[in-house]
């Protein structure tokens, strides 16, 4: 015995520190949010039993343990202890891995040693094992209008389509989804060093039998690690990897196809008709730049004034004669490679362009060329056949947007396309191409930013991403990068699938890089563009629909657009038009297949026979429609001659052949620089962050053309400039606009409007894209039915803060008609404040405008909230109201912003608070314009208007009471009474409360939303206003770890939402406390539409001695609970012929309790709603077997969960005595009618209050009524 004691106590010595696996919902403090919380489960680790000196000091520095003993751990705290106990863990533990999980949580890489101490350190509430299931993406259905997401090299979508195409996607233009045959990579991040890993890992993969032709792991620098493997699972090695202990996560590298979508179809297309599914069209982008001539005449026709902030016939800009072109930046670019020896970039003087790496020298200090007047350097990435230059174009096009720049001796057609900072130059990243993307490396910070840094770029822009809407590892590596280098800013293309929202793709998704959308261009771009259309007036089917009409070369007339043609279809006869027609066409519109002929003979036919237009369909299909040539020695052809594709064609010649048709042509497309261009991918991600975070031309964009050939010295108008539209040609055009900015500052105009380098200042990231968010201006934009809605206020989530007008920001003193002040790297934390106060005099009714913006700490992936630190802006008017940035309470971005219109005179307040700074302290830049003065630091830490009494002031900010809600505490909630339904409405973005009052939080109640319209989360919370970050009970529409939504939202939402305080899943337990208090329930609708329904509550209202701490506000609630405590009946006469006894009431059996019970009607097996109707509860009872009484009144009974009651509902009030008989009953199984009822109504019922057993018995069960009982209407 004492052998087998000393046993146990060895393996508990060894074993014992770590405990039992906990559930999401039983983590201590604030909930975890986390994707698929209500499905994970935390292994506890117990504390260590030795002294606190013995383990720091034996477990204390990084350096004294080894790296294979290190794993994932989180560490749980409270709010007010996180910043001591992030300390304890970097300076006590040396913890080298360290990241925030929302809410009070750290993910950090301790040993077990180490996790076993932390554990026993006072201001940490439990530690636990990192689950596997954290490690790895949710199994993720994409929207629509993606792509799927196959293992293979990783290929990104440039965010482009080409201007020739119509405004369409095509079916020949889908992605492959299918896993590569040849190699498929995995990426992984992990809490050590990956150098620690690569040998181990490579001899367990290997020794796994798993069939990979090859296998191969490479470390970076730093914490990743990429696996590439042929010929066997992807995902095999996924759930290996993900099972080791040092991982944070583990993902196949997507493969990412290109968004191109062919034009711009504000209009339907006939392709709406057909049935295979139409997919984005596949192309690659890239970005590089150019160099700006010393002349500063403002050159670019169409989209580069705008940004400039000068009108379409400006022939000058005030930022361009300042000098302020982007010299002295360099933009870093990766894309597919420049054409460098376009003359938007070459350099025939100068030194070559600095390439290294794939195949040459390797890429150091050594390779940067600081003479050529374009580029300082041009990196090649590992890829098969990847060479320099640019064959496939969109690379050389989006550098020429940024900063191409033509000699004095180029054409003038090509300096009047200059781009936006034609002083900067670019390092360039050439990503080869694979199956119609962009080969990109899994670790961005490595493999790309970090190089691009070394050589001198501060800005950087890039025209791709994936079809992933979530904050993915390409985002994590763009928001670590930009924390670790905070002068750094990034730029992302949003996408093109647009207008639906939710639609921004990954990597610009992260929080701290430039997401770009994309607006229309000036209408002359549109007029001069070549395409043109046909539109079907009159038609069975589509009318109104457009269809692209590619115009003859040779032959043939084109009506203008001005006075376009008329007429109705009419298919020829012979169908090729190879012979004479043999149906009358005459003054009609000849539809004509292609085939057996030229083309020219075709439109000859048409004609001879009296035709007055003809319309070659496209023999080939998938094919586009092409140019038709003319054949010599042919007569003339004096008719409009088109050919269209062969599925529009195929449709329409059906449609004529039985149908009138009757068709509009030429029309053009048409657009403005002040509308969204339709296909720009829009807001908010999954979290309710605004993306894109502001707008650039994108459509229709003139810009550098490669010719393939970087020896032809391409100088030509015609072969050298080509236009492209997307949000791949808005991005560049955004990066070049940053390294203005970033001039501007270097440069010292900032003090007094006019350049003075000695009091130039480096800016930081956060403060060049405050500026460009500073600079929006508001466009309308496309509805998904493509209808042009007002432009909205400012941000939003179609076009975050609005398109970039520089002329707005850049402030050049007495030349500007606005004040301007800025400050930059502002340091705060939690509860921190700084506050501006500055003068507004009588008379000056310029707009104020303030906007904030900071590079916040990486997120982890797998939280449903990206943002770790909190700061909030808020604006206090002479007449004591206060403005929110954003317009509300903003826990989810970090840039917010301020605008009022013709401010009155009067001293105003900009503060900003650090409301929740876990990972501070948090720098910030702030930037202001306006009519002000004298702009001076001061106190302030007032709250709006004492928040009203109902609630505590914190750094400024109200804390609501329980029974309170809005910006100062004074909009009570809506209270809850159990016979009466609440309707509920609400706006995107918002909440709305409810509460209702209960004896104690253990008491029971049931809650249901139903009729729900919308995307709603049902969130509620003992004594406290509920919120995402913080909730008891949560219930959504939708499921939040499945994206089958985003994009699609209207289609998504489930219309009933329940809550139970028996129900444990999908909930967060709460502690038993005693005392009176609240029940608050908060409805939130999500994203993008108003949402409604209703809500009801099913509770036992207290004792008239129970009285809540925050009683509700509401008359209501008081009538409520008044009529229910002073019910006038009395209690119900014991029975002296009942089985249990004569008179006394029988103890209940083992097992039951003595608990109010109430039970509702419902169609469902979980919950009851009350109808309306009085009905009447015993609230004791005793459980006797094989037996029950039944009370003649009930004409059933309600079947409960055993071991506890079966309940009797009357609908009147029992008598003061009755007659029970005794006989077997079998559980009934009664549906409810449809209201009203009649006598009783009984279904499943479900208890409030549940005993330990959760689970129905189907066995009947007897049971017998107790002879006390008070009765009591509910």
């Amino acid at each position: 015995m004492m052998q087998s004691g000393l046993w146990l106590l060895l393996v508990l010595g060894c074993w014992g520190s770590f405990g039992a696996e906990v559930p999401a919902s039983q983590l201590p403090g604030r909930k975890l949010r986390v994707r698929g919380a209500e499905g994970l489960r935390f292994e506890q680790v117990n504390e260590l039993r030795v002294r606190k000196a013995e383990r720091r000091s034996s477990n204390g520095a990084m350096g004294s343990v080894e790296v294979d003993e290190l794993e994932m751990f989180i560490v749980k705290t409270g709010v007010n202890e996180r910043e001591q106990v992030r300390q304890i863990l970097r300076q006590d533990f040396g913890v080298g891995f360290l990241s925030y999980i929302p809410s009070d949580a750290f993910l950090v890489s301790l040993t077990r040693e180490q996790a076993e101490s932390v554990a026993a350190e006072t201001k940490v509430a439990g530690v636990y094992i990192m689950p596997t299931e954290m490690k790895t993406p949710p199994n993720r259905k994409h929207r629509e209008t993606g792509h799927p997401e196959p293992a293979g090299s990783k290929e990104v979508i440039p965010r482009v389509h080409k201007a020739a195409r119509p405004t369409r996607m095509l079916l020949s233009d889908s992605t492959s989804g299918t896993e590569s045959p040849e190699a498929a990579f995995v990426d992984v991040l992990l809490g050590v060093p990956g150098t620690a890993v690569v040998q181990r890992w490579q001899s367990s993969l290997s020794s796994k039998g798993l069939g990979c032709e090859s296998l191969r792991i490479k470390a970076g620098k730093k914490n990743g690690v990429s696996v590439e493997l042929k010929g066997c699972s992807s995902q095999s090695i996924v759930e290996w990897i993900a099972e080791q202990k040092e991982v944070v996560w583990v993902a196949k590298r997507s493969e990412k196809g290109l968004r191109s979508l062919g034009g711009r179809v504000k209009h339907q297309t006939l392709e709406h008709a057909f049935s295979q599914p139409i997919a984005p069209e596949m192309r690659k982008h890239g970005l590089k730049e150019v160099q700006s001539p010393s002349n500063p005449q403002l050159r670019h026709k169409f989209a580069i004034p705008a940004v400039l902030g000068e009108s379409d016939s400006a022939s000058s800009s005030l930022i361009w004669s300042k000098g302020l072109q982007g010299s002295g930046q360099i933009i870093g670019v990766a894309d597919t490679g420049v054409d460098y020896d376009n003359c938007l970039f070459s350099d025939t003087d100068g030194d070559g362009v600095g390439l290294c790496g794939y195949g040459q020298q390797e890429c150091s200090e050594g390779t940067v060329s600081t003479r050529h007047r374009k580029i300082v350097s041009y990196r090649l990435h590992d890829g098969t056949g990847n060479v320099e230059g640019d064959a496939d174009g969109h690379g050389t096009h989006v550098a020429g947007s940024i900063a191409g720049s033509a000699p004095t001796s180029a054409p003038s057609a090509l300096q009047q396309n200059s781009g936006i900072a034609p002083g900067a130059k670019l390092a360039v990243d050439d990503f080869p191409s694979s199956s119609g993307g962009l080969s990109v490396p899994g670790n961005l910070y490595e493999d790309l930013w970090q190089f691009s840094h070394d050589t001198g770029a501060r800005v950087h822009s890039n025209s791709w991403g994936d079809s992933s809407t979530e904050y993915t590892l390409d985002a994590f590596y763009a928001d670590q990068f930009s924390w670790d280098h905070p002068d750094f800013l990034i730029v992302f293309a949003a996408g093109n699938d647009g207008p639906s929202p939710l639609t921004t793709g990954s990597p610009a998704t992260a929080k701290n890089v430039l997401s770009v959308g994309a607006s229309e261009n000036n209408p002359a771009a549109y007029q001069e563009s070549a395409t043109r259309y046909m539109r079907l007036d009159e038609a069975p089917q589509f009318a109104g629909a457009w269809v692209e009409i590619v115009p003859a070369d040779g032959f043939g007339t084109s009506p203008s657009l001005d006075n376009p043609l008329m007429g109705e279809l009419a298919p020829i006869d012979p169908f090729e038009g190879c012979s004479a027609a043999t149906n009358d066409v005459s003054g009609k519109i000849v539809l004509v297949y292609r085939g057996s002929c030229y083309f020219h003979e075709k439109a000859l036919t048409a004609m001879n026979a009296g035709a007055i237009a003809v319309i070659v369909v496209n023999n080939r299909r998938w094919q586009p429609a092409i140019v038709m040539g003319a054949v010599e020695g042919l007569d003339p052809v004096t008719i409009p001659s088109y050919m269209i594709s062969y599925d529009e064609g195929a449709l329409l010649w059906e449609m004529a052949s039985a149908s009138r048709v009757r068709v509009e042509l030429p029309i053009s497309e048409t657009g403005s620089l002040d509308n969204l261009a339709y296909f720009s991918s829009q807001g908010p991600t999954p979290d309710m962050r605004f993306s894109p975070l502001v707008v650039a031309p994108g459509d229709l964009i003139t810009s550098a053309r490669s010719d393939g050939d970087l020896f032809s010295e391409n100088c030509d108008a015609d072969s050298a400039l080509m236009s492209m539209s997307g949000t791949s040609m808005a991005a560049p055009i955004a990066a070049g606009s940053a390294a203005i900015v970033r001039q501007y500052f270097e440069q010292g105009f900032q003090v007094t409007g006019s350049q003075d380098t000695s009091a130039g200042v480096t800016p930081s990231a956060a403060l060049v894209r405050a500026m460009l968010l500073h600079s929006g201006r508001a466009l309308n934009y496309w509805s998904e039915d493509f209808n042009l809605i007002q432009a909205p206020s400012l941000p939003s989530f179609e076009q975050g803060f609005g398109s970039i007008n520089l002329k707005s920001v850049l402030w050049f003193g007495e030349e500007s008609d606005f004040g301007f002040f800025y400050a930059d790297r502002t340091p705060l934390s939690t509860s921190d404040m700084v506050a501006y106060c500055f003068d507004i005099e009588p008379g000056n009714s310029l707009n104020l405008k303030i906007t904030i913006s900071y590079t916040d700490h990486p997120s982890t992936f797998t939280t449903q909230k990206a943002l770790v630190n909190d700061l909030d802006l808020d604006v206090i008017t002479p007449s004591n109201r206060y403005l929110l940035g954003n317009s509300k309470k903003d826990s989810v971005n970090n840039h917010e912003q301020v605008v009022l219109e013709s401010p009155t005179a009067g001293q105003y307040k900009a503060r900003i608070s650090g409301f929740d700074v876990p990972m501070g302290p948090q720098e910030f830049a702030i930037v202001m314009t306006g009519g002000f003065s004298s702009v001076r630091i001061c106190d302030s830490v007032e709250c709006q208007g004492d928040c009203s009494g109902n609630g505590q002031c914190v750094t400024g900010k109200c804390i609501c009471d329980a029974a309170f809600s809005g910006d100062d505490c004074s909009i009570p909630n809506v209270a809850l009474n159990p016979q009466e339904a609440a309707m509920w409405t609400l706006e995107t973005d918002a909440w709305q409360y409810f509460d209702f009052e209960q004896a104690d939080s253990s008491s029971p109640w049931d809650i249901q939303v139903s009729g729900i319209q919308g995307l709603v989360g049902v969130l509620a919370a003992w004594n406290r206003v509920p919120t995402l970050d913080d909730s008891d009970f949560s219930g959504y529409s939708f499921d939040l770890d499945v994206d089958t939504w985003v994009g699609n939202p209207r289609t998504q939402s489930t219309s009933t939402i329940l809550l139970s305080s028996s129900t444990a899943t999908g909930t967060r337990s709460v502690s038993s406390t005693s005392g009176s208090g609240k029940w608050v329930v908060g409805i939130y609708s999500f994203c993008c539409l108003e949402a409604s329904g209703e809500i009801q509550a099913a509770y036992t209202l207290p004792s008239p001695s129970s009285s809540s701490p925050s009683p509700s506000p509401s008359p209501t609630s008081s009538e409520a609970s008044g009529s229910a405590q002073e019910s006038p009946l009395p209690p119900a006469s014991p029975s002296n012929e009942s089985d249990s006894g004569a008179g006394e009431p029988e103890e209940p059996a083992e097992g039951a309790t003595n608990t109010t019970m109430f039970w509702g009607i419902s169609g469902g097996a979980a919950f009851g709603v009350l109808v309306g109707l009085t009905y009447w509860q015993c609230c004791r009872a005793s459980a006797k077997s094989n037996q029950e009484d039944v009370v003649p009144q009930a004409r059933s009974m309600v079947s409960m969960p055993q071991p506890t009651f079966r309940g009797i509902l009357f609908n009147q009030p029992p008598p003061q005595s009755f007659s029970a008989r005794s006989e077997p009953v079998q559980p009934p199984s009664v549906q409810p009618s449809a209201p009203p009822f009649s006598d009783i109504v009984t279904a499943t019922f479900h208890p409030v209050a549940m005993p330990s057993s959760n689970e129905h018995s189907t066995a009947p069960a007897c049971f017998s009524l107790s002879e006390a009982c008070e009765w009591t209407p509910v």
